[in-house]
């Protein structure tokens, strides 16, 4: 699977870090850290630590990438812990600051990335984590909170992710990634079905980054899902949008035969359903077709599939 560069921010002075980060711990009257490790994650664009406090550790996250997020960040990730349940860590934010390091600080918790975790389980063991992780992503869109922000989501402008297909389309065929013939059998597919797009069909609450480098799973004592991460962008949306990012995902994984499962646990949370329609296969060809022209051109062999049909992505139906 294509892993995305780390294009990190350098890492401030480790004393400066210590010493703001123990302010931040204090003021919410909790256990200042003493020794900061390094974290070795390819996939953040911020730069990350670890901090330790006796049997205490916490995640340290300097957000260089949206300085000015991590109070709602903050806030919007214990809120929707707080009415859900899920296992999301505490947050704890510096307030923005020009003399202050743009400081975000969770409660550690373990468990290994999905996408490392997944494909290393049996077959029952994985089909078993990814029911919880449906069941933890359908928990989350119908979570009831208060105070989102306006949605940035590109789905939840139907023009201008159909502009961006286009646009898409045109460096895929510049790059001789796809012929003439079939770029224009995708574009004819897509206009069919853009006017259900232009609105969200199943609206609740979203977040932009919701993939498998975003949750941490423990196989013991059972496969289950032990921490959601990163909450830069939870805005109101289209569900969809995130439910077609992971389909892909999966097919990306060459992990497809657990989209059952994952689905299983979706429906099993509530009443949002991932059903057949023309706006469900609309965001399942705009994730592909993304997918294709950001590198990832083993998602071109999902195009064809398109045009024929995609009884793959609906099981049961």
């Amino acid at each position: 699977m294509n892993t995305r560069p780390p294009n990190r921010d350098p890492m401030p002075d480790l004393d400066r870090l210590l010493q703001e980060a123990n302010e931040l711990l204090a003021e919410a009257g909790l256990p200042l850290c003493q020794p900061l490790q390094a974290v070795d994650d390819p996939d953040t664009a911020n730069p990350t630590v670890l901090g330790l406090a006796g049997e205490t550790r916490y995640v340290i996250k300097v957000c260089t990438r949206y300085p000015d997020t991590q109070v709602t960040q903050a806030r919007l990730a214990n809120e929707v812990a707080r009415v859900t349940g899920l296992p999301i860590p505490r947050h704890y934010a510096a307030p923005q600051a020009e003399d202050r390091l743009p400081l975000l600080i969770m409660q550690w918790m373990p468990g290994e990335q999905l996408r490392l975790l997944l494909p290393a389980l049996e077959a029952d063991a994985a089909g078993a984590l990814a029911q919880d992780w449906g069941r933890c992503v359908g928990t989350f869109h119908q979570a009831d909170i208060d105070d989102a922000p306006p949605s940035d989501d590109p789905a939840a402008s139907g023009q201008g992710l159909h502009r961006r297909m286009q646009h898409d389309l045109d460096e895929l065929l510049d790059r001789h990634a796809v012929s003439e013939t079939q770029a224009k059998a995708v574009r004819v597919w897509l206009q069919s079905r853009a006017a259900a797009v232009q609105r969200p069909v199943l609206a609740g609450v979203t977040k932009s980054d919701l993939d498998v480098r975003d949750f941490l799973g423990l196989a013991q004592p059972r496969p289950h899902i032990s921490a959601m991460l990163d909450w830069e962008s939870v805005r109101p949306g289209e569900c969809l949008w995130n439910l077609a990012s992971i389909c892909i995902r999966l097919h990306l994984m060459n992990l497809e035969r657990l989209w059952p499962d994952f689905l299983l646990g979706y429906d099993s949370a509530g009443t949002f359903r991932w059903r057949q329609s023309a706006a469900s296969e609309y965001y399942l060809a705009a994730r592909i077709i993304i997918a294709s022209a950001t590198g990832q051109l083993i998602a071109l062999r999902l195009l064809d599939s398109l045009l024929v049909g995609l009884e793959w992505a609906f099981p049961g139906e």
